[in-house]
């Protein structure tokens, strides 16, 4: 308790249990009920506000809810707190709060009645019964009589709902990183070097068919081959020497007839050798500037070529590409124009 509750005594109890303020709101609904009976005067007669029910149940509640029913639950709930449970509240609400905004919302509609040219007596008074009970309840913490009640009240946590907000963080904004070279197939990992985090562009390692050799291998293959063919027809030379001193003039023949052959196998090799062969497809990665379908061999879709995804291209066809994607999926590729190679 502070040094200011300890100079103001805490009100007494006037009616029961209840206190000052708390009785004059119990007796603000009463009062309204008592002139809720008074007449209206119109141009077709006299009416009171429950006249309304005749018309339509509906519309007698609109009528009587600010001028009585609402004032009467917040009596029933002061009653409530005090007699059983000192800790009612109305969700994060306590039963003075729900006390203020009710009769905040009475005088407010019983304000704007009389100056929209409802100024019958009935009106007035229960305008004036309605500024009693919002003094009493939402300025009742401001009035030196009725401020000894709250300064007497024990602290209490607020309610999750009614503490106090938290700044909301700020969501970062998306950054858009442009696509990734994708790796060439079978090199090694560079270590230090990893793709840009949140990259959409990260390419998946694929099988790739194996390449073709060059033509300039197959001919370097084909030029060595005529050296084996002729250590192959030097191979009968010794049998060519033993003849020699028994028939020199025969082995002479012999041996340039074994020669023949062997100069000019390497001159019929390298002929058949000439033609190269035809430069074999090679694969690449590509990207689309925009999404773009792929048609399986059956006609359907295999899937969707998407910007800034790397794709393997596999081989050429006469109407376009022919596409794997990172789920071993392949297809065709119509639209290559604007694509981007790696």
């Amino acid at each position: 308790m502070t040094n200011i509750a300890q100079t103001h005594e805490n009100p007494p109890a006037v009616l029961g249990p209840f206190n000052l303020r708390e009785t004059i709101l119990l007796g603000v609904p009463v009062l309204l009920l008592l002139l809720s009976f008074i007449p209206i005067s119109t141009y077709s007669g006299y009416y009171t506000v429950w006249s309304n029910f005749s018309y339509s149940f509906f519309n007698g509640v609109i009528q009587i809810a600010p001028s009585f029913l609402v004032p009467a639950v917040v009596a029933g709930l002061i009653a409530v707190r005090r007699l059983s449970v000192p800790a009612l509240r109305i969700g994060s609400f306590s039963i003075d709060q729900v006390a203020s905004a009710a009769y905040t919302y009475s005088f407010g509609y019983l304000l704007l009645v009389v100056f929209s040219g409802g100024a019958s007596i009935y009106y007035v008074l229960a305008l004036l019964v309605a500024a009693i009970g919002l003094v009493a309840s939402a300025f009742a913490y401001l009035i030196p009589l009725f401020k000894a009640e709250f300064l007497h009240r024990e602290e209490a946590s607020a309610h999750p709902v009614a503490r106090q907000i938290v700044p909301a963080p700020v969501r970062p904004k998306p950054v858009y990183a442009a696509p990734v070279a994708p790796p060439v197939p079978g090199s090694p990992h560079v270590a230090g070097f990893d793709p840009a985090p949140g990259s959409a562009a990260v390419p998946i390692p694929i099988p790739v068919p194996d390449a073709v050799p060059a033509p300039e291998a197959v001919a370097e293959v084909a030029s060595e081959a005529p050296a084996v063919e002729e250590v192959a027809a030097e191979a009968p030379k010794p049998r060519g020497r033993k003849k020699k001193v028994e028939e020199p003039e025969v082995v002479a023949e012999e041996t340039a007839t074994e020669e023949a052959p062997a100069e000019s196998a390497p001159v019929a090799e390298t002929t058949s050798v000439a033609p190269a062969a035809p430069v074999a497809f090679a694969p690449f990665w590509l990207a689309v500037p925009s999404p773009r379908p792929v048609i399986a061999i059956d006609g359907n879709v295999a899937f969707v070529a998407l910007p800034g995804v790397w794709i393997l291209a596999i081989d050429q066809h006469p109407e376009g590409l022919i596409l794997r994607d990172a789920n071993g999926a392949e297809g065709l590729l119509r639209q290559v124009a604007d694509i981007q190679r790696a």
